[in-house]
């Protein structure tokens, strides 16, 4: 299960953010999953809960954002974002490009 490693990773970086700014606790921690990607909304929720014990993250208030993957049609070889998956080009349905990033740390909010 590779989003253990991605949010225990992330939650590190996290964690050393807020320690660097001179932070004892995170407030709010947003992470961004890619429509289409391996990542679910449910997954980083139950990891972040689990892996942020004991943690200056424990407690912060999650937030995610869904953002479109990148897609290839198999019809004409347009590169295109999109919700549906439909391509603008030519309306053919394309398949979610490899290069998806399944979990991003978007931002942090510490404490003053």
């Amino acid at each position: 299960m590779h989003e253990v490693g991605l949010m225990s990773e992330a939650l590190k970086h996290a964690c050393r953010v807020a320690d660097g700014a001179g932070s004892r606790h995170i407030e709010r921690v947003t992470f961004a999953i890619a429509d289409g990607g391996h990542v679910t909304e449910e997954i980083v929720e139950t990891l972040f809960t689990v892996l942020s014990v004991g943690t200056v993250a424990e407690g912060a208030d999650l937030a995610i954002e869904h953002w479109p993957a990148r897609r290839l049609c198999l019809s004409c070889s347009r590169s295109y974002q999109s919700d549906d998956g439909a391509c603008p080009g030519c309306g053919a349905v394309g398949m979610v490009e490899s290069e998806v990033e399944d979990l991003v740390l978007v931002s942090i909010d510490v404490d003053g």
